[in-house]
């Protein structure tokens, strides 16, 4: 609420786990399919991912920095998408099932 005005922030992003970032950077560099922290070990190769495993707490933390980003600015509602580069749809395909 800013002066009695609910805020609308109509742009915003999801906040990741820095386990996201890692694995992005290191997926990127390689140019090699590697199994997905979040894939349960279903696809792609690599010890990447299984040293990357996200807990549930990873994501209250996440959660929670976001939340915080939101009350820093007085921001009452967020309409989120993700991040154009992090949809991956540029990528070479043998990396897109990773």
């Amino acid at each position: 609420m800013y002066n009695g005005t609910k805020v609308f922030d109509v742009h915003g992003h999801v906040t990741p786990t820095p386990h996201r970032n890692a694995f992005l950077v290191n997926l990127l560099t390689s140019n090699a399919a590697q199994r997905s922290p979040l894939s349960g070990g279903r696809s792609g190769g690599g010890n990447f991912g299984r040293q990357m495993e996200i807990g549930d707490d990873a994501y209250q933390i996440a959660a929670e920095s976001h939340t915080k980003y939101l009350d820093d600015r007085n921001i009452d509602v967020q309409i989120i998408g993700p991040r154009p580069f992090t949809m991956l749809g540029w990528m070479q395909p043998h990396l897109l099932p990773a």
